[in-house]
């Protein structure tokens, strides 16, 4: 038990550390007086007083997660036992707070004396926790009562989303340049599925199935639907405070209603905590692309991505911040109409930006610029032989309301401008989508 409640002492001082930093002060709402005149008490170990302070937070109408954390905290020190679960199940909808509140309420349940019920809140701790500390604490104490850590072993979601796209030729395939830029505009229906099985392996090590089902249909132009299945096979380790996972993939996509392509594949990636907070992930995907149908024969070959992001986290906002690079060696086109090259090299630029407005509301906003330059002069449809060079410019803007644990609505407006030195690729494109999530 002193080794537990060590633990919920550090955390809850990080917290209040947290909360009176220089940000929040420059324009804190009200109560935060109160909240960090609270803090001063709890560090001087004046529970009673820290407790008065809190409540006064409250009712002046402060209403920030680190409030019921610390409400929570100090009940326990307190001995208030039931107190301090009632305000950490006010965080359990909160993703960024549900692990640690999950932990903090196996503490609870030991000193109520409920070993079954503290097994199974360090169970979701752990199962839930992101950073490697916490998943630590969370097996050390299951294994202190006799239990075993179990990573959760599915998972599923389900997204169906319907909208409007006024440049239906430049779907889901459109990064492979299949199409010419129609211009033909139509509503849509889209459905995206995924399941997810973990295996364990070994302390830290183990093996996830990922299987991705995928299908677009347009309400009246049947030529540009899309669907597609993907499976992965990852292993997953961590090695010198890396969180690394690699393995193959399959993918089998179908276009128009006839075989698209098949794609065999490994993929890459690396995630690591930087000093300061930032995240970083590193990923690489090589592709091996063979055509199903003859028609897309031209398009066979390989593709290579490496990228990176990082990502900031500052108050309500999220900060990411991406780049790719990505190498085909397709095997081109030629016809009566002259050579056109599918072989493209791209630097792919993002910034993401999102924020949490309310308790179940969030917006979000993302900017892409992408360069493409192919690898030989295309003749077919142009004057003079030019290698074709490709600036791209996408615009995202979404809202999202979370419903419980489970359900997200959102609605996303999307424009893209391509401006190619072949005027005929020239294209811009407006997407309105609604859409749903439910995670299983």
């Amino acid at each position: 038990m002193k080794t537990f409640s060590t633990l919920l002492v550090a955390v809850a001082l990080y917290m209040l550390s947290f909360t009176s930093s220089p940000a929040t002060a420059a324009n804190p709402p009200p109560g935060m007086e109160h909240f960090n005149r609270a803090g001063q008490f709890f560090r001087t170990d004046n529970y009673k007083q820290a407790l008065r302070y809190y409540r006064r937070a409250r009712e002046t109408g402060l209403a920030i997660p680190e409030l019921a954390y610390n409400l929570g905290v100090t009940y326990y020190k307190l001995g208030r036992n039931r107190a301090a679960a009632a305000e950490f199940r006010r965080l359990l909808e909160n993703r960024k707070w549900r692990a640690t509140v999950m932990y903090n309420l196996g503490l609870v349940s030991l000193r109520l004396g409920d070993k079954t019920g503290a097994i199974r809140w360090f169970q979701q701790a752990y199962q839930y926790a992101r950073g490697r500390k916490l998943k630590l604490l969370a097996a050390s104490a299951l294994k202190q009562q006799g239990a075993k850590p179990k990573s959760l072993p599915w998972r599923a979601s389900i997204s169906v989303g319907t909208g409007y796209d006024d440049n239906a030729a430049l779907n889901a395939v459109s990064e492979t340049d299949v199409v010419a830029v129609a211009g033909e505009n139509n509503s849509f229906v889209d459905v995206w599925f995924l399941f997810s099985r973990r295996f364990d392996l070994s302390a830290g090590n183990g093996f996830r199935l990922d299987l991705n089902l995928y299908s677009l249909n347009y309400e009246n132009l049947s030529q540009y639907d899309y669907d597609s299945l993907r499976l992965d096979g990852l292993y997953l380790t961590r090695k010198g405070g890396w969180r690394l996972e690699f393995g193959p993939y399959y993918k089998r996509t179908k276009y128009g209603g006839v075989g698209f392509q098949k794609t065999l594949g490994l993929v890459a990636t690396g995630r690591y905590k930087l000093a300061g907070g930032t995240r970083l992930r590193m990923r690489y995907r090589g592709s091996n692309i063979d055509a199903i149908d003859n028609g897309f024969a031209y398009l066979d070959g390989t593709r290579h991505q490496f990228g990176v992001r990082a990502g900031w986290r500052q108050g309500r906002q999220r900060l990411w911040a991406y780049y790719t690079l990505e190498l085909n060696d397709r095997a081109d086109l030629q016809n009566t109409a002259g050579f056109t090259s599918y072989s493209a090299t791209r630097h792919k630029f993002r910034v993401r930006v999102r924020q949490r407005l309310f308790k179940h509301w969030f917006t979000e906003e993302s900017l892409q610029y992408r360069y493409s330059q192919y690898n030989d002069a295309t003749t077919a449809g142009v004057p003079s032989p030019v290698k074709r060079q490709d600036n791209r410019y996408r615009l995202t803007l979404k809202a999202g309301r979370r419903f419980g644990k489970k359900w997200l609505l959102s609605l996303e407006y999307g424009y893209t401008s391509n401006e190619s030195n072949i005027d005929s690729n020239d294209y811009k494109r407006n997407l309105y989508t609604i859409g749903f999530r439910h995670q299983f």
